[in-house]
């Protein structure tokens, strides 16, 4: 299996996990160059996780936030995001949604994430600056161990 993306400097790998150390000995086997950017060295991958914070009815164009950053992370080829409604918390506001069994507010936060290379992240930050009026953006760097997709 080779990298999405090139090592991250100054990143030792840890092959305390024999899942970890199983997955990096097989990717050092592989042939490396399959795709641009990819490194068969066994290596993290330097990436950036993109957080959205944004409300449950909040809408850009007409649809709500997390729909829209979605469609529009597809049409920029982004990796995939995943969109999880949180049980409760507060924002900017500092208004408590908590979540009742009997009780399910339009108001829950939704929490978008995006994981892609540092470049693509960074080019798609623009379009979340436009599409949220309310909520909280974070970049964080993270490792990419493996993306396995179904064949």
């Amino acid at each position: 299996m080779s990298r999405l993306f090139p090592p991250t400097p100054g990143l030792e790998s840890d092959s305390s996990s024999p899942a970890i150390a199983d997955s990096r000995a097989s990717e050092s086997s592989s042939t490396s160059g399959e795709a641009t950017g990819t490194t068969s060295n066994g290596g993290p991958s330097a990436a950036r996780r993109l957080r959205i914070l944004v409300g449950e009815s909040d809408k850009h164009e007409g649809l709500p936030v997390h729909e829209w950053l979605t469609q529009k992370a597809k049409e920029h080829d982004l990796m995939g995001t995943v969109v999880l409604r949180a049980d409760g918390g507060y924002g900017v506001s500092t208004m408590v949604h908590p979540t009742h069994f009997l009780h399910l507010s339009a108001e829950q936060p939704i929490l978008i994430e995006i994981v892609d290379s540092p470049e693509k992240i960074e080019a798609f930050v623009p379009l979340v600056e436009e599409s949220i009026s309310e909520g909280m953006v974070t970049v964080e760097p993270v490792e990419v161990i493996f993306q396995r997709t179904r064949s």
